[in-house]
């Protein structure tokens, strides 16, 4: 398992125990993640996912925060919508 899979999996589970809850960057690195060891490059990793927008990321002070983005519900369309109303 790349560091990427790891750590999208360990933001995606603290997401779910804590929705309000963001990770510092350092906690992101020489760790274990998920069963998994996540070394000194574990910051970049989580700046390379948040670059392709899979997960949040903001500023705290001089710290960097992470976590996971919620996946949004697909919307549906007003036909879509008549279609399910008339069945």
């Amino acid at each position: 398992m790349s560091y990427h899979q790891i750590i999208l999996k360990y933001l995606k589970r603290v997401y779910s125990e804590a929705p309000d809850a963001w990770v510092f960057s350092y906690n992101l690195e020489k760790v274990h993640l998920e069963g998994s060891w996540v070394g000194s490059s574990g910051t970049r990793r989580a700046r390379e996912l948040a670059e392709a927008g899979k997960i949040e990321v903001r500023k705290q002070g001089i710290y960097v925060q992470y976590r996971h983005k919620p996946e949004l519900e697909p919307k549906m369309s007003e036909q879509e919508i008549l279609m399910f109303a008339t069945k």
